[in-house]
């Protein structure tokens, strides 16, 4: 800089005046044009360099705004990928949307969320915005807004998601016991009393027997419950010892987007081309089932998006044991007032 700046180069002077004081007049007309070319050849080389670095400072400022927060983002989960579009409509689902639906299915009864928009903010932050979408039973609807960083999720209401407790239920064989998570069944009918009669409750029933799904569902709807928030809790076993996971789905609400699974995941949406699969169909609704199953295994990401690890989920088992023995129910949950729910409590 100081070069590029001063119109002399420091000493050539003195060498100027040293020819000027020792030779004569031709000599020193030589050496000033001597000296003028090794001045404009300097000042020409530190010009290029200014030139050079100025570019490769340029480069790298460019490459740390625009560049280097897309890199970073490649090595973290990445909400907005595009994995489905509609041949239908044109609408697309982004891979938070589809992912997020196949959790809160399986995990989160009465609590299904299938729309999500990300926007990126770089460097593996995005920007979350989580709207219900779904059929909600008190007719709220409620929007959940946070940050999605590095593949942690940070939700400023994070206990509409949050994983219910382990014991909702019942073990089928301990139903002689009397005792649940709520206590007898008489100090729980005195509890549902004194329930609100306008009040919408989340209700989680256990059923006395290991029930198949077909008999469940033709059960259920000859008492003319609502379906809209139905979810049911699938019961499977591992060497004959029974495996208490809350695990289930809901067969009149997953999956409100098109064209999800193809053809490695069979209505892993149960909504498609306008038509529901009805809630009937004992096989389409095992096939959304453990379509949604393998398709958590093979993208494990949103449990640790979600904050919840893959112990106790053995998805092969699973599936072997819905391939041997059907689905399996015992019990679910259901959106429901005080007088179905205490309907639903004197039943046997």
């Amino acid at each position: 800089e100081y070069l590029y700046e001063e119109s002399e180069i420091p000493g050539l002077g003195a060498f100027k005046n040293c020819a000027a004081a020792s030779g004569p007049e031709a000599e020193d007309a030589g050496d000033e044009k001597f000296a003028s070319m090794i001045q404009s050849s300097i000042r020409k080389s530190f010009i290029k360099m200014g030139i050079t670095v100025g570019a490769v400072v340029l480069a790298v400022v460019l490459c740390v705004v625009f560049l280097l927060p897309r890199v970073v983002s490649l090595f973290y989960y990445n909400p907005t990928t595009i994995v489905a579009e509609s041949t239908v409509d044109g609408i697309s689902t982004n891979r938070m949307s589809l992912d997020l639906s196949v959790y809160s299915e399986l995990f989160l009864p009465g609590h299904y969320r299938d729309s999500v928009v990300a926007d990126s903010e770089g460097y593996g932050k995005y920007g979350i915005t989580i709207s219900q979408e779904a059929f909600s039973a008190d007719g709220s609807s409620t929007t959940l807004i946070g940050t999605l960083k590095r593949g942690r999720l940070s939700l400023y209401n994070p206990d509409i998601l949050r994983k219910p407790a382990a014991n909702l239920f019942m073990p089928p064989d301990s139903a002689a016991d009397d005792i649940g998570p709520a206590g007898t069944k008489a100090e729980n009918g005195s509890y549902l009393k004194e329930l609100d009669d306008s009040q919408w409750y989340e209700a989680y029933v256990s059923l006395a027997n290991v029930t198949d799904y077909a008999d469940f569902n033709a059960w259920y709807h000859g008492k003319n419950l609502p379906d809209y928030n139905l979810w049911c809790a699938v019961y499977y076993e591992y060497d004959s010892t029974p495996i208490f996971v809350n695990i289930g789905f809901s067969p009149n609400l997953g999956g409100y987007s098109y064209d999800w699974g193809g053809e490695t995941y069979p209505k892993l949406s149960l909504y498609n081309n306008g038509i529901h699969v009805d809630s009937g169909d004992t096989a389409a609704i095992q096939t959304h089932f453990t379509s949604m199953i393998s398709y958590l295994r093979d993208h494990p990401d949103i449990l640790k998006v979600m904050g919840m690890g893959s112990e106790g989920l053995n998805y092969n088992i699973i599936l072997k044991d819905v391939e041997k023995n059907g689905l399996r129910l015992y019990g679910f949950a259901i959106a429901a007032k005080k007088d179905a729910i205490l309907e639903l409590s004197r039943d046997p």
